[in-house]
């Protein structure tokens, strides 16, 4: 993978410690990725296809191995046909345990789907599929469709977790719940045996409060508190540290709590209406108020994600972040409207040809590890996006 994918990587796992599968993308698809942390899921082996990425491996605290199968369901019907096939006849060569997962793209009854045609023929297919192989589905709690478009027309049940009886039998509180699809079209599912407690949250200073308004006001108001408080002459640097500390601990504490008072309040009216749009009673006045409460929400958790994001601190991150940069640096900014220029081709547009040619000649030859080209789509305006900002 080049350095950008493996940036794109980072930011969803949040650090190195993790382990890939990936089936490049294919024409419109935009490739399958399984993502697993070594120290609890070890690799076996891996099998790769244009619709799924089945991972072998054993997990340290279970018996027997497992396959992960990480699916992504054609729409054409005679390929549906050739994947189950596939899936079929490579569980009848593999003994093991099998969880397979992601968009199948395919309902097992009418009342899975609404708002498109309901096709008997690809249900029986599937159910076919799902009896022959001996695989069970885990019923989910929450919502019951997991997908749905953006005016709420067309809903359907695509993603599901099908696992084989001796997964169920290793793992007997196994529980599956369809969380709030919120931002996008697809329902994550998260698959689970046990809840996890992460112990208190810690004390932070967290440069996003910088862009608060009344972040400075805070701090100097703290500050001249302390020192009228003390009846000492010079209040020690300490003391006025811990009463900031305080005083900022409790500004935090009240924004959280009106942020998130605010998001769960946002988060009810996107249900109800949800919940409207699931029995055909919305009206198209709800649909719209439906985007606007979502762009209300994304603006909220952008605010709240900008406090976990730390600096650079290992050696190898801050190379390839410096690398990155000094790539970025050839693009140029004009005024006027959002222009991306390339500044390694002479016209200022974008080639795969230009681009292989420039990192073949300029960085691969610093580098003291081998590589090698893997051929994968990659949307690359998005990841710019990740990594710069535009100059104001």
């Amino acid at each position: 993978m080049t350095r950008l994918e493996l940036f794109r990587l980072l930011s969803m796992w949040g650090n190195y410690s993790f382990d890939y599968a990936c089936s490049m993308s294919r024409g419109r698809s935009g490739g399958i990725i399984s993502m697993w942390d070594p120290a609890i899921f070890i690799k076996q082996n891996i099998w790769c296809d244009a619709n799924f990425v089945i991972v072998q491996g054993q997990w340290i605290n279970l018996t027997g191995t497992y396959f992960m199968v990480n699916i992504y369901g054609p729409h054409d019907t005679d390929a549906k046909v050739i994947l189950w096939q596939k899936i079929l006849s490579f569980i009848h060569q593999h003994n093991g345990r099998y969880v397979l997962f992601g968009d199948l793209n395919e309902v097992r009854e009418e009342s899975e789907q609404f708002g498109s045609i309901y096709s008997t023929t690809e249900a029986q297919t599937f159910n076919s599929f799902i009896d022959s192989s001996g695989l069970k589905e885990i019923m989910m709690g929450g919502r019951f469709f997991t997908w749905m478009n953006k005016s709420g027309s067309k809903m359907s049940k695509l993603d599901r977790f099908l696992i084989s009886e001796e997964v169920m039998d290793d793992n007997t509180d196994l529980k599956a719940m369809v969380l709030d699809r919120l931002l996008s079209d697809h329902s994550p599912i998260l698959l689970h045996s046990q809840k996890t407690d992460y112990g208190p949250t810690p004390f932070k200073f967290f440069q996003s409060w910088f862009q608060r308004k009344d972040f400075e006001e805070v701090v100097k108001k703290a500050f001249a508190d302390c020192s009228h408080d003390s009846s000492e002459s010079r209040v020690p640097l300490h003391i006025k540290l811990k009463s900031i500390k305080q005083s900022l601990k409790s500004w935090n504490s009240a924004h959280k709590k009106k942020d998130m008072s605010r998001k769960q309040e946002v988060i009810g009216l996107i249900q109800d209406i949800e919940v409207k749009i699931d029995a055909s009673l919305a009206s198209d006045s709800e649909k719209e108020m439906r985007l606007q409460l979502l762009r209300e929400l994304n603006d909220i958790d952008r605010e709240w994600q900008m406090q976990w994001k730390r600096p650079i601190v290992s050696s190898r991150i801050n190379a390839l972040w410096e690398s990155l940069q000094a790539e970025l640096q050839q693009m140029t900014h004009f005024e006027g409207q959002d222009e991306v220029r390339w500044g390694i081709g002479h016209d200022g547009t974008f080639t795969v040809g230009a681009t292989r040619h420039q990192i073949d000649d300029a960085i691969l030859p610093t580098l003291d590890v081998s590589t090698m080209w893997c051929k994968i789509q990659i949307n690359l305006l998005e990841s710019v996006n990740l990594l710069s900002w535009k100059n104001i």
